[in-house]
């Protein structure tokens, strides 16, 4: 859940990738051990879906974390570079390379500066629930545009901007509105999603305080709108070509009921983008 957050605190005090650092070892449990259900049974299934054959593929994985979704795009045959601004997330990612030897090549660097990265190298670019994270997402979007080879393709999935929870001084101004909103331990069923104040950009705190995480965790992520989005990656010549609002698969609906909501309302938003 988000709370009221002070920008210009944040941004003499602490840079948004220590809140990613601090988070490392408890967001790889969470990640690792199968909790993030959402990934599990909606964003990883639509993000292949969108993918396709990634076999054979030259594949950048932009803000990839400790790995995960690298990993899988390795076993399914691409040749991948992960690359991550938190060094503490590429250690991690690191040492499960050393373990799994998929021929990974993970580097700490900006997403808005990949100076490390040549011209028209990638077939894919792959950006997995990470683009609201991002704070400069036109250095992204032109960064992403100029490593694609011509006709490259770029997969960015994101919380859904029309729907995705969040808190305003402490109030709910997005987000599931339930039966029994004043008792957490049981809610009751999801009525309708509440959207009062879709046009408030900025940065905000997230405060990961689900039951299945072990140690709870901060970070921050940027409140844009769709047209933000649309229009930056226009400005960068990446076509948005194919589009997905996933919807959770039906093991993930019999083994956690709670996302038989996201078949009423969409979570997140998937796009493919062309470089043309």
């Amino acid at each position: 859940m988000a709370e009221e957050f002070d920008e210009r605190k944040w941004k003499r005090d602490k840079p948004v990738q220590e809140y990613w650092s601090e988070a490392s070892d408890a967001w790889a449990e969470f990640i690792r051990d199968g909790k993030d259900i959402s990934r599990e049974y909606l964003n990883s299934p639509g993000t292949f879906e969108l993918l396709g054959n990634v076999d054979g593929k030259i594949l950048l994985d932009l803000g990839c974390g400790e790995g995960y979704n690298t990993r899988l795009l390795a076993r399914k045959g691409a040749k991948v570079t992960g690359v991550d601004f938190s060094e503490a997330m590429i250690k991690l990612a690191n040492e499960e390379e050393e373990k799994e030897q998929l021929g990974i090549e993970y580097r700490v660097g900006d997403a808005a500066d990949l100076k490390m990265l040549a011209d028209n190298t990638f077939d894919i670019v792959s950006c997995f629930m990470v683009y609201m994270d991002f704070e400069d997402i036109d250095g992204v979007s032109k960064e992403v545009a100029r490593v694609l080879k011509p006709g490259g393709e770029a997969i960015i999935s994101m919380p859904h901007p029309c729907f995705e929870m969040r808190l305003e001084n402490g109030e709910k101004v997005s987000g599931w509105i339930y039966e029994n909103m004043d008792d957490p331990d049981d809610r009751g069923e999801p009525l309708y999603v509440k959207q009062t104040n879709y046009f408030q950009e900025g940065a905000y705190v997230l405060d990961w305080k689900m039951k299945r995480i072990n140690k709870h965790f901060k970070t921050i992520s940027f409140r844009r709108t769709l047209t933000d989005y649309v229009k930056v990656l226009g400005k960068h010549n990446l076509l948005i070509c194919d589009m997905l609002e996933p919807k959770p698969t039906a093991e993930g609906i019999e083994k956690f009921p709670e996302l038989e909501k996201i078949n009423r309302v969409p979570q997140s938003i998937i796009f493919k983008a062309k470089k043309v």
